[in-house]
């Protein structure tokens, strides 16, 4: 369950299948006298990973949507992905890009979309695809380039091979395929990915990284934040194998994307045709998404540099969406950015 802030209310399942995806709507009365941009419709779109939604509204005073809803964003919704299922397990990249455009289209007008983590890269690459559909687009802590943060002497097909060695993860890919047979099951659980995630978030300095939390909030508003933050890292989502093995063997084995060779709806991903107004938001500690991953965005898009925003937050990957200094300090001039 989600930590509403509201009344939390899913789009009919007659649009959107209820099996693959919900969009929670935070929406709020409009304002008098408020800025006629607050009224365009803005979409949160969470990533597709190994943890659900609820990073994007943790709880009071550690939550993203709480900030976005109360600095002035009226029209306002959040996209959460569904653990895979055997009705969803055909579910591919191209799948979640026709999920996208469905709730796109159904604001009936330009949306802002805000992409967290990997939905960051779903959403740049959902912005090649339909330019006219978006206004203004926020990526977070989203990886672009997936071997901006290799040396050059590592960024061939054999340098990655080695450096991926490094970390185990080209033997575990080989063990899953080999052992397991992973590349032949239809779902693959994150019971058994869990060891990809790096935080350990039974450890008091990890809680206090992506939470950053305050000693001005009462104590009984810290416990609910960490118990939480726990009970969300405790919840892992299992993935579709078409997506799965799309995102680690397309995206961080090839870097399709940056290399100008992804496809997706029978297409190929021009990242060129990206001309909106783009905001970066990326953290200077994140151990998941390095800045370089990120700021390469900066010169593979169309989007002209003067119109393209950076800011680099003090803090990890957590704290770029839950974390209460990052989400005080950083996140509400990206609504007033958002306004424009």
């Amino acid at each position: 369950m989600m930590t509403s802030l509201n009344a939390i209310r899913t789009y009919s399942a007659a649009i959107f299948d209820p099996e693959r995806v919900l969009v929670h709507d935070y929406s709020r009365p409009k304002l008098r006298g408020g800025s006629p941009s607050a009224s365009i419709p803005t979409v949160v779109v969470s990533p597709l990973a190994l943890h659900d939604a609820t990073l994007a509204d943790l709880a009071p005073r550690y939550s993203l949507m709480e900030v976005l809803q109360t600095t002035g964003i009226e029209r306002l919704s959040l996209i959460e992905w569904i653990s895979a299922s055997a009705q969803s397990a055909n579910h591919t990249i191209g799948t979640q890009l026709q999920l996208l455009d469905q709730i796109v289209d159904h604001h009936g007008d330009k949306v802002n979309l805000i992409g967290l983590c990997q939905g960051g890269w779903l959403s740049l690459i959902y912005t090649a695809l339909f330019p006219n559909k978006i206004r203004r687009l926020v990526m977070a802590g989203a990886p672009v380039d997936f071997h901006a943060h290799l040396p050059r002497s590592l960024r061939t097909a054999q340098g990655l091979a080695q450096s991926l060695s490094r970390f185990g993860l080209s033997q575990a890919v080989d063990y899953w395929a080999s052992q397991w047979g992973l590349f032949a099951q239809p779902i693959v659980h994150g019971r058994d990915i869990r060891w990809l995630w790096p935080y350990d978030l039974e450890r008091d300095s990890n809680i206090d990284e992506a939470l950053q939390i305050s000693k001005s909030h009462p104590p009984e508003v810290q416990k609910q934040a960490i118990n939480a933050l726990k009970g969300w890292d405790e919840r892992v989502l299992d993935l579709p194998a078409p997506y799965f093995w799309q995102v680690v063997q397309w995206l961080y084995r090839d870097n399709r994307l940056a290399e100008g060779t992804f496809h997706a709806l029978d297409r190929r991903v021009d990242l060129q045709a990206v001309t909106c107004p783009i905001y970066l938001l990326a953290g200077e500690k994140d151990r998941i998404v390095s800045m370089e991953q990120i700021l390469a965005t900066i010169a593979l898009v169309g989007t002209p540099p003067d119109a393209i925003t950076l800011s680099r937050a003090p803090c990890g990957h957590l704290a770029l969406f839950m974390g209460h200094q990052t989400l005080t300090l950083f996140w509400p001039p990206i609504v007033q950015w958002l306004h424009e």
